[in-house]
């Protein structure tokens, strides 16, 4: 069973207004009748065929192309990224505790394009498989994911911290550790960045623990 770190998020940032603090009552009300949070689309979770929590670094590398790892502000992670040929500047990173549970996409800097690995696959046209990608509206964001729980400014935020009853073979190598675990903590974050009402970065997070 893999077991991966969470990203630290402070929800504190993002009080919801106006309408949005409605939203967020309602959607606190419904995830406690249902004895937890609304689960996020898998398919926010993936990027050329990356899944977050699932995919391993080396299948990163064999899908963009070999990419060197840096330290990660987070303690025990790591970063790599790659950077679109050319001058459009956009940037796919990975944060990787033992896999990778984490991407952003945005446009970086000159600077931030230099400490990557340079790979055709990467453009603003890219996308995840559930369709998010840089340029969207704010209303095209909630066609795919639905009206945002917490919003601050010009930032929204989904999460979904839950937990899943174990597979049957994570049930098996479970028999193998003391105590012997029932469940996995699962925590999704979808966190996009609007700029004049377009998206400007998409930072995914998935893991498992």
């Amino acid at each position: 069973m893999k077991t991966h770190t969470k990203s630290s998020v402070n929800p504190a940032r993002f009080a919801g207004t106006g309408v949005f603090f409605v939203v967020l009552t309602s959607l606190i009300v419904t995830a406690s009748a249902r004895g937890g949070a609304e689960k996020i689309d898998a398919k926010n979770f993936e990027i050329l065929g990356i899944s977050l929590a699932s995919s391993t670094i080396e299948e990163v590398k064999h899908i963009l192309g070999p990419a060197s790892e840096r330290t990660s502000t987070n303690p025990g992670n790591t970063v790599m990224c790659y950077a679109a040929p050319g001058n459009g500047r956009t940037i796919l990173e990975f944060e990787n505790w033992t896999d990778p549970t984490e991407f952003r996409l945005f446009h970086g800097s000159t600077e931030e394009v230099a400490l990557c690995a340079l790979s055709p696959k990467i453009s603003d046209s890219l996308s995840t498989a559930s369709g998010l990608k840089l340029g969207m509206s704010q209303r095209q964001v909630v066609t795919i994911l639905g009206r945002p729980p917490k919003r601050h400014g010009n930032r929204v935020l989904y999460e979904s911290p839950r937990l899943r009853p174990l597979t049957f073979e994570e049930r098996k190598r479970a028999n193998e550790t003391y105590p012997v675990p029932k469940t996995v903590e699962v925590y999704e974050k979808i966190d996009i960045d609007f700029r004049r009402s377009a998206v400007v970065r998409i930072d995914a997070v998935r893991s498992e623990s």
